[in-house]
């Protein structure tokens, strides 16, 4: 054996081996900051639900009326027995969750006061998150004037706390009451247009129908535009249609045989207005905010007005 045989160098290693070693750094410790930077949406619901625990437990208020009647509801179909004639109107909205809450027995009542207060106080998240998109958003993070770059999160905490400032909105959100989470998936569904996420959108109009009729007017000219503009989606919005429907007149017709049943015992309501619907509807709106939001609102209007300046972006799939 030669002693040049014996001397020989190493052979490389092969390109397999290099390139393994390469493409696997060394994994980043796990950290609160970067999973509620990678999970924003989970951390916001974690954050919200303990916010309304303890808002709950510290209030120490009990569910209204129309609310205890909604928990009826659910305990009477776990034990099959669902009669729609005593309680307040019906509301297919309510109906869809006190329903799983009854499975739990006398956990129903704190189920429901937990999940519908952290329903309304989402609204705040949606209503910033609306204001801080159409104010700029993430491109005012490179304006030049510091105000530009702020403004966006101004708008966002001006318009949460607006709708938490609501007329009476916290004696609702505490007597647990449905109003406040229909105004929450009202701005979830403009915000998820918004993103261009159209099914979510559709999901959350069909949830606010299901709550206010009034509200179906609005779904109904969205699903318009979607049906010619989202030709895909045409099967969701017939299924949605046909939710709404069931909702609100095949149940009643199931249970109690009449699929009237919730225009009826909402027009013996003693809030109904009975003259000068018009006015005392617009009257009605006009209270909902405070006057100096109201002046605060109108300054803006104005201001937008002589400025002119239409920051609003379409959603990526629109762009081109």
């Amino acid at each position: 054996m030669s002693e040049s045989t014996l001397e020989a160098p190493p052979l490389p290693p092969e390109p397999a081996e290099v390139d393994t070693r390469r493409q696997a750094p060394e994994q980043e410790p796990w950290t609160l900051r970067a999973f509620a930077s990678g999970h924003p949406w989970w951390v916001t619901g974690a954050v919200i639900l303990a916010a309304s625990v303890i808002l709950v437990v510290w209030a120490r208020t009990r569910p209204s009326y129309d609310a205890y009647g909604w928990l009826v509801w659910g305990y009477q179909t776990v034990h099959t027995s669902l009669d729609l004639g005593g309680a307040p109107s019906w509301k297919p909205l309510t109906y869809l969750f006190t329903v799983p809450f009854a499975v739990f027995g006398h956990y129903e009542m704190w189920l429901w006061m937990f999940f519908s207060t952290a329903v309304a106080l989402a609204g705040a998240v949606f209503a910033g998150r609306i204001a801080y998109r159409i104010s700029g958003g993430e491109a005012a993070r490179t304006a030049d004037s510091p105000v530009a770059r702020y403004a966006p999160w101004a708008a966002a905490i001006f318009a949460g706390a607006a709708v938490l400032g609501l007329q009476d909105y916290m004696h609702y959100v505490l007597s647990f009451q449905s109003d406040p989470m229909l105004t929450t998936f009202v701005l979830a569904a403009i915000d998820m247009h918004l993103l261009g996420k159209y099914r979510w959108t559709l999901v959350f109009g069909v949830l606010a129908t299901l709550g206010r009729p009034e509200a179906g007017p609005w779904l109904a000219l969205w699903g318009l535009w979607a049906w010619i503009k989202l030709p895909s989606m045409r099967w969701m919005l017939l299924a949605g249609a046909v939710v709404v429907a069931f909702g609100w007149f095949g149940i009643p017709t199931i249970t109690n045989g009449r699929p009237l049943l919730a225009g009826d015992l909402a027009q013996k309501s003693p809030r109904a207005l009975r003259h000068n619907q018009f006015f005392g509807t617009l009257h009605r709106f006009a209270d909902l905010e405070y006057i100096p939001v109201w002046i605060a609102a109108l300054v803006a209007i104005a201001f937008a007005g002589v400025r002119r300046n239409f920051v609003v972006s379409p959603p990526a799939r629109w762009a081109g």
